[in-house]
């Protein structure tokens, strides 16, 4: 089932919220680019770097995320719905109670166009380095690039 509406300003942009049909024993999926990727210690390794959970410089600032309830009720497999998104060469799941625990804020954005995904999420307010780097110390690959440490 998916979440109520999300509140909209005056334009019709979601606003940024905490969701409350979004519970905390929910996982947020977040696609990996290889612009998260960088340079291991073990040359020829890439690793996930921190910068993979910034928010992003559109109208709300979030970081953009998919409810993996959603995708895994819609009978998708995860993997196969990361490889689906031509932009990402992997994926993690995080823990919407981790991530709150960080306050910051959980909220449905549903994408409508240009390609509809209603599976999308935000995740909301301030991102200071010690935030991005206990995300990458919480996240948990779904789909791993070969070459990722």
């Amino acid at each position: 089932m998916l979440p109520t509406k999300p509140p909209r300003n005056y334009h019709g942009d979601v606003v940024p919220h905490d969701h409350p049909d979004i519970g905390n024993t929910d996982n947020l999926i977040r696609g990996i680019s290889p612009n998260h990727l960088v340079a291991a210690a073990t040359p020829g390794k890439l690793r996930l770097s921190s910068m993979a959970f910034s928010k992003s410089s559109g109208v709300n600032e979030g970081m953009s995320c998919d409810l993996e309830r959603l995708v895994e009720n819609d009978g998708r497999a995860l993997g196969e719905w990361i490889k689906a998104n031509s932009r990402f060469v992997g994926g993690v799941k995080l823990s919407v109670g981790a991530v709150r625990g960080l306050t910051l804020m959980v909220g449905y954005d549903p994408i409508t166009r240009p390609v509809g995904n209603p599976y999308h999420c935000q995740v909301w307010g301030a991102f200071p380095d010690r935030s991005k780097k206990a995300m990458l110390a919480m996240a948990e690959w779904i789909e791993k690039p070969l070459n990722v440490e």
